[in-house]
């Protein structure tokens, strides 16, 4: 998941920040690519209208544990 498509989705990084309930600090040290975990929880947030997808992260992330999207948990 790229982080100018979630930034898009929202319109602004307080937002996005907002939505995860962390600060805008962490969202700017994102980079280009959202940290799997926060992806996880943006495709469930957005009941998949961002998708997560593991395999944009495999080799990035050797020690997480990649678990398929979730969307019904959401509601």
């Amino acid at each position: 998941m790229l982080t100018a498509d979630v930034i898009s989705h929202f319109k602004t990084r307080t937002e996005v920040a907002k939505q995860l309930e962390i600060s805008v600090q962490a969202v700017s040290q994102w980079g280009d690519i959202v940290p799997p975990n926060q992806a996880q929880r943006l495709h469930v947030l957005t009941d998949g209208g961002l998708k997560y997808d593991p395999s944009d992260y495999e080799g990035r992330y050797p020690s997480y544990r990649f678990l398929p999207p979730a969307v019904e948990e959401a509601h």
